[in-house]
């Protein structure tokens, strides 16, 4: 049984990069809903309007840093994943922004480990029991 999953989609990422990102998440047993934002005002509105269960952010984007969107999602207090997904990002980056309330960041190229990262935290989450009846026994199981 797939399992749906709202992904917002901070974008920077190339029109083939969210395709292979999008595939991806639906091979690994996710129907996705999703929506692409570019900028602050976008992402700000979008946040105000809908719930998402992650959401995906190029580090490196033209007038909009992935850092400010990672800052704006967590000022909103939103329990949601964030990862960055970046051909850029380096190693120092990446703790960095971990730190700074990131879940994880995943080269591009390997988007498949996000549909793994995403199906660890649905269990982390049905586990603690936030949510609990929102995420389906396809994340418990590991089967992706």
């Amino acid at each position: 049984m797939a399992t749906p999953l709202r992904a917002l989609i901070i974008r920077g990422l190339a029109e083939m990069d969210c395709d292979l990102l999008l595939g991806a998440l639906r091979h690994g047993g996710y129907v996705v809903t999703h929506q692409r934002v570019c900028n602050a005002p976008a992402l700000a509105s979008i946040l105000e309007e809908e719930q998402w269960d992650i959401v995906i952010s190029d580090y490196s984007m033209p007038g909009f840093k992935g850092t400010d969107a990672l800052a704006m999602v967590r000022k909103k207090g939103l329990d949601v994943p964030f990862v960055f997904l970046s051909g850029t990002i380096g190693e120092e980056i990446a703790v960095n922004a971990m730190r700074a309330g990131a879940q994880d960041y995943v080269i591009k190229g390997n988007a498949r480990t996000v549909c793994f990262r995403q199906s660890r935290e649905n269990c982390e989450k049905q586990r603690s029991g936030a949510n609990a009846s929102k995420w389906s026994n396809a994340a418990t199981t590991g089967k992706i």
